[in-house]
């Protein structure tokens, strides 16, 4: 499985990240929610099925994507309500769903 951008999804478009999401992404990968900690474990004990945490999709940042099954997972919580880091409401559902990502 190959590390980058929203570039595997060249079958449905490709949506690069910007410079600003992959920064804030990384910085989110060192400070998630106790939530998105208990999911996070509970994602990788998943056998053959590999998620990625924080990653960045466009301007957004989304907090848990699976590439082989195009599924991106939100966690709800007030670290979303951050001025800093557009949620994937509107724009980045409308993003997920034209790329054909669930």
């Amino acid at each position: 499985m190959g590390r980058g951008t929203a570039r595997e999804a060249r079958g449905g478009g490709a949506v690069r990240a910007t410079r600003s999401s992959m920064e804030l992404a990384r910085r989110q990968r060192r400070s998630m929610s106790p939530a998105e900690l208990i999911l996070w474990r509970r994602l990788k004990a998943v056998p053959g099925i590999r998620f990625r945490r924080q990653h960045a999709i466009g301007p957004y940042v989304a907090d848990f994507y699976c590439p082989a099954a195009k599924l991106v997972i939100e966690v709800d919580g007030n670290t979303h309500d951050c001025a800093e880091a557009p949620a994937m409401t509107s724009g980045g559902t409308g993003t997920c769903a034209g790329l054909g990502w669930r």
